[in-house]
């Protein structure tokens, strides 16, 4: 169930945590707000992607290919793969011919499986795919325009923008205060606590540093324990072990 907490809010949690409510000028809005987006990333969103899997945040990029061209630019704010989904005709004209169906990664050593066959995309031929940099490379390469969604992880939101430029030092603040983080079940506090130690350090409060930084480290061990809770009921399973090669039906699993 979601649970939003705006930035306001969570910028408050922190100075509570510090015991720094009225000091507004040691620590402006603007560092905690930057020290809370790193604390979100790498405390708590890394953390839920480990313990949960690449299912919890979920985006879908579509983009139709092009004749004769296998590499393409991933979306600005692409972290990791979870999938590829690819349609033979264009579904907006396909009708019934239009099937959605699973590509396939191909590994190093694949990586010259289709080169000198000329087949393009077929249902008698799997589509593969890998990752080079910040582009997706697909083989065969296509003859011609398909459909095709990337389904990936996000990179962490960022919360309240650049600066306000109507407010400078010493009170330089955010632009946004309303943006929001899903705050489920308050595990928002483990990035709270997080940019508290930070802030703790800047200002030579090591005592309360490493109070903040202590708590943070037992609700992370907690969250991991029971994270991977969430689908308890039913474990993953064993993938499909096949191995496509041309004329064996390809996409046909």
């Amino acid at each position: 169930m979601a649970n939003p907490v705006s930035l306001k809010t969570l910028i408050t949690r922190v100075r509570q945590r510090c015991n720094i409510e009225g000091n507004l000028t040691g620590i402006t809005d603007l560092e905690i707000a930057d020290c809370l987006n790193v604390s979100f990333a790498n405390e708590l969103y890394d953390l839920l992607r480990q313990a949960v899997g690449d299912q919890y945040y979920r985006k879908q990029f579509l983009f139709n290919t092009k004749s004769q061209q296998n590499i393409y630019d991933l979306p600005a704010d692409f972290l990791s793969l979870i999938s590829v989904d690819v349609w033979t005709q264009p579904p907006s004209v396909a009708g019934s011919l239009a099937y959605k169906l699973n590509a396939r990664r191909f590994m190093e050593f694949e990586r010259n499986l289709w080169n000198n066959v000329q087949l393009g995309w077929t249902l008698g031929c799997t589509a593969m795919y890998t990752l080079n940099g910040q582009t997706v490379v697909f083989q065969p390469t296509p003859m011609q325009s398909f459909s095709v969604a990337l389904n990936y992880v996000p990179v962490s939101p960022q919360l309240g923008g650049p600066a306000d430029p109507t407010v400078s030092l010493p009170l330089a603040q955010p632009s946004n205060y309303l943006d929001t983080w899903d705050d489920v079940n308050g595990w928002s506090e483990l990035a709270v606590l997080d940019a508290a130690a930070k802030c703790a350090t800047k200002l030579k409060q090591f005592d309360l540093m490493e109070a903040c930084a202590q708590r943070r480290d037992v609700l992370s061990k907690r969250f991991q324990a029971l994270a991977s809770l969430r689908h308890a009921g039913e474990p993953e399973r064993a993938s499909f072990p096949w191995s496509p090669q041309p004329g064996d039906g390809g996409w046909l699993e």
